[in-house]
């Protein structure tokens, strides 16, 4: 598994949470903590079109032992860094996500995100497992502005209505991210008010280039 080293980007209001053991730094325009991206595996529960690492192999539906990730967790806490965050595949489908989670938190790590479809964050008591084991950001990727758009993209019927709901749940104070995908430029608009944003919610707006199966489905 590989770990990226970075620095954080702009913070975002964080969700209620245990407090942190250390306290974050009071500068909002942008985060000077170390940042390390762990990846937790390549397992999805979605099957987008435009997936860089393709449809997963059965050898590939596996993920870092939970005493691996708390190695690493350790490793780069021990090394100054302050935040971290989950990476995939989808993080949200490693069972020990949340026991991964309190050991960052437990140890002092002040900023924890994940980056996620966000379809399990519907699920209230999974959503507040995760709050209560010291997830501090949410990064959503929302790839269409509509039901339809985003089910083909995903490949997973009733996605859209999924995310919709895990938003709504996520409510004041996670971070939000919705990348958008080629066909969503000339609908910003409606995107924006498709939104049910906290008041410092982040939306960014991305746009993606068909590649692999996703050229194929829609050639240029």
């Amino acid at each position: 598994m590989s770990q990226y080293e970075q620095d954080a980007p702009s913070a975002a209001m964080t969700a209620p949470s245990t407090p942190p053991c250390a306290q974050a730094p009071e500068d909002r325009t942008r985060d000077l903590r170390k940042n390390i991206e762990l990846n937790v595996g390549k397992a999805c529960n979605n099957r987008c079109v435009f997936c860089l690492d393709g449809l997963p192999k059965q050898e590939d539906r596996s993920y870092m032992p939970l005493p691996a990730m708390k190695a690493e967790i350790s490793r780069w806490y021990e090394s100054g860094h302050r935040s971290l965050g989950f990476l995939g595949g989808e993080p949200t489908t490693c069972p020990w996500l949340p026991e991964a989670i309190s050991h960052a938190r437990d140890i002092g790590f002040t900023r924890i995100t994940i980056a996620t479809n966000a379809t399990k964050l519907r699920l209230e008591h999974y959503l507040e497992r995760l709050l209560t084991a010291g997830l501090t950001r949410v990064t959503v990727s929302m790839h269409g502005h509509t039901g339809p758009l985003e089910d083909k993209l995903t490949r997973v019927p009733g996605n859209f209505e999924k995310k919709v709901a895990a938003l709504r749940l996520v409510g004041e104070g996670a971070g939000r991210r919705a990348p958008g995908g080629q066909r969503l430029g000339e609908h910003r608009r409606e995107r924006l008010e498709l939104q049910t944003p906290a008041p410092d919610a982040a939306l960014l707006l991305r746009r993606h280039r068909p590649r692999r199966r996703a050229r194929q489905l829609h050639p240029r």
